[in-house]
């Protein structure tokens, strides 16, 4: 059996079984079970034992241990989905993350449109998660979510519990985009989560509320998040304190979302969301060098996407009007317009001073 078999082993087993039951069946002792759900990395030694094959598992490296984070909220409207995408982002900075859209009765929350992302009718869950994937960014990806359509076969919570189960399989983080609700695909979800982050943008009674569906899970790292401006003593009196993240209000936000613009790393929503990540993952959040540069290109690839795909029913007539001189000139235009789109991205994007491209300096001084 290679390292890669028994870590699949465990990661399946740890749904049913604990940790003596796992190390018991696959004839490991229990601390190497223990170190693979804590994301450790491993080696695999197989000796012989009076004749016995025996499995001896090393323990090498530390790394995270898998995080399955799951964004609910009281009440609609309060900002969750962009709390979820923007935590996924940051997470993304440091492993491979899933951020999973599990608004399946309204067919899909708002994050394919804030990401740009296309809509496709998905009438089930896909048995391999790869088929409804998409890579919206380095180390980020999306899954596509169910469409629900009246008479259809429902969603189970079987169905919720094999989809994150698939996803454990190939990711190192997940975060769970939850609808406002308590039905009980939901609460599969979140009971398949080792942290909840409960999103509120008003004070006492939401936040009762939010205390009372953080109740059900007790044993999970919980998170209340005061979002848009909502003041950390407006909650305090029915949560802890320690267990409050505070988001100040972002008046650029709905406007960056709505235009599906990445929200700025310099933005306080940005900022606030990493007050989740920290306390998480129990460390602090550092962006990795080359973060301003990557929120760079991925400011540009969305603006040329877009911009491609206003431009090419024009292209396409002028290529049937013209034939391969129109061609020509549909590839001089693209190049062109990539062109002016970094230009524009380098000069306008929050975070071009501390880029310093020699270029880029002479082109914003002969502007002012």
């Amino acid at each position: 059996m290679n390292r890669h078999e028994i870590v699949q082993q465990v990661k399946e087993m740890s749904v049913f079984c604990d940790v003596e039951g796992i190390a018991d069946a696959l004839k490991i002792t229990p601390q190497a079970v223990q170190d693979i759900l804590d994301g450790k990395d491993i080696e695999i030694q197989e000796t012989e034992v009076d004749n016995q094959p025996v499995i001896q598992v090393k323990t090498t490296t530390m790394v995270h241990r898998q995080k399955i984070i799951a964004v609910w909220r009281a009440k609609g409207g309060v900002g969750a989905t962009s709390v979820a995408m923007t935590l996924a982002r940051q997470i993304s900075e440091k492993m491979t993350t899933i951020l999973l859209d599990l608004n399946f009765e309204e067919g899909g929350s708002d994050l394919l449109h804030y990401l740009d992302m296309p809509r496709y009718p998905q009438m089930k869950l896909p048995d391999n998660i790869w088929d409804r994937v998409e890579e919206v960014q380095n180390n980020l990806y999306v899954m596509h979510p169910i469409t629900h359509v009246v008479g259809q076969e429902k969603i189970t919570p079987q169905d919720i519990q094999q989809l994150i189960l698939n996803a454990r399989q190939e990711f190192d983080a997940i975060v769970l985009d939850l609808p406002n609700g308590q039905d009980e695909c939901i609460l599969e979800a979140v009971k398949n989560a080792n942290a909840l982050a409960l999103v509120m943008t008003s004070g006492r009674q939401e936040g009762f509320r939010a205390a009372k569906l953080a109740s059900m899970f007790n044993s999970k790292k919980q998170i209340f998040v005061a979002n848009a401006g909502l003041k950390e003593k407006q909650v305090k009196e029915v949560v802890p304190a320690e267990q409050i993240i505070v988001i100040p209000y972002d008046k650029s936000l709905d406007d960056k979302l709505e235009k599906q613009i990445p929200v700025s790393v310099k933005s306080p929503f940005y900022h606030g969301v990493k007050g989740i990540y920290e306390t998480i993952f129990d460390e602090e959040f550092d962006e990795v060098p080359e973060g301003k540069f990557k929120e760079l290109i991925y400011n540009t690839k969305g603006i040329f996407k877009r911009s491609k795909k206003k431009s090419r029913p024009v292209i396409n007539r002028f290529k049937d009007s013209f034939g391969a001189v129109g061609s020509l000139a549909g590839s001089i235009f693209y190049a062109g317009s990539l062109l002016l789109v970094v230009v524009a991205a380098l000069i306008t994007i929050d975070s071009v001073t501390d880029i310093n491209i020699p270029f880029i300096n002479l082109i914003t001084s002969k502007l002012k």
